[in-house]
């Protein structure tokens, strides 16, 4: 029986743009609040710090944190309220990457059956082992709990520094307080982008799972770029084309890299996708083009000459 490739367009369109949304959206809102948590920790400890070692006009001087190496116990104390809140982020990767791997690896032994690929006693869930496998893999000889680590030690260690170097000419508790907020805002960056970067990762990796072992498909895969202006020149190249597993390009091929792999399951009945979604440079609402690849999208759009 022949299926409809459109249907199948469609389907991946729908799932990106509802289920992927509302988990980025709960795992920002989460994340906020361990944020939140943290600067009220921060302001907490800064307020009796001020209380401690400011002068009578309510200025902390570099002097005073110099005094019996007062500095050293500062960088201690705020390494230890940020190293906390690395852990309670990790906790909070951990939990929704693992959902996301489970959620790709069933919607994508949902598409084998559909297609007739697999039969119903051949959808199964994900064995530990193979979740473990998932979880595990690095990127750029790095795993992600490494890269969090990393950053959260950048981001304590700024601060620091912030607060020392700002308090040679006198800091008000006000003006500590914006220096933490605004270092925590780009913690909060890097995290999301931890995120963004890793979970792309591990939708493909669970869908080439249950494709390529639970599927036993053997065929090429389509690199899948989304049709903006946001999108890279590297994934602008890689659009469109097909490759044999063993080629495939690293992927995601940079931080916040939204590209995805697709099997060709032409040989399966199922006819090309007609219809991509994309977003219009202009009036930025997304649409569907016939346009096959990300350069045909430009000439369309009028971006670039044919």
């Amino acid at each position: 029986m022949a299926n409809n490739r459109n249907t199948l367009g469609y389907s991946i369109v729908d799932y990106r743009n509802n289920v992927i949304l509302k988990q980025e959206k709960a795992f920002l809102t989460s994340l906020t609040k361990l944020y939140q948590s943290s600067h009220g920790k921060l302001r907490t400890y800064l307020a009796i710090l001020f209380e401690k070692y400011g002068d009578k006009d309510g200025k902390l001087k570099q002097e005073e944190l110099l005094k019996y190496k007062r500095y050293l116990t500062i960088k201690k104390d705020i390494q230890d309220i940020i190293k906390e809140q690395g852990k309670e982020e990790l906790k909070l990767l951990n939990h929704q990457l693992n959902s996301i791997v489970e959620d790709e690896h069933n919607y994508s032994l949902f598409l084998l059956f559909s297609l007739g690929m697999i039969k119903t006693n051949q959808v199964k869930p994900l064995t530990s082992g193979e979740r473990n496998k998932i979880m595990n893999s690095i990127w750029y000889g790095e795993h992600f709990s490494d890269t969090l680590s990393k950053h959260k030690g950048q981001l304590a260690n700024n601060l620091y520094l912030s607060i020392f170097t700002s308090s040679s000419t006198g800091l008000t508790l006000t003006d500590a307080t914006q220096i933490t907020k605004k270092k925590l805002e780009t913690g909060i960056k890097n995290t999301q982008r931890i995120y963004q970067t890793e979970q792309q990762r591990k939708r493909i990796d669970s869908a080439l799972l249950a494709f390529n072992e639970k599927g036993h498909y053997s065929g090429k895969y389509q690199w899948l770029a989304t049709l903006d202006e946001r999108t890279c020149h590297i994934c602008r190249e890689f659009d469109g084309k097909y490759y044999e597993l063993d080629k495939l390009p690293k992927y995601p091929s940079h931080p916040y890299c939204r590209c995805v792999v697709l099997p060709d399951l032409e040989s399966y009945g199922v006819e090309p996708i007609s219809y991509r979604a994309a977003r219009d440079p202009r009036t930025r609402k997304t649409y569907l083009t016939t346009a096959k690849n990300y350069r045909e999208w430009q000439i369309k759009q009028g971006l670039i000459s044919s």
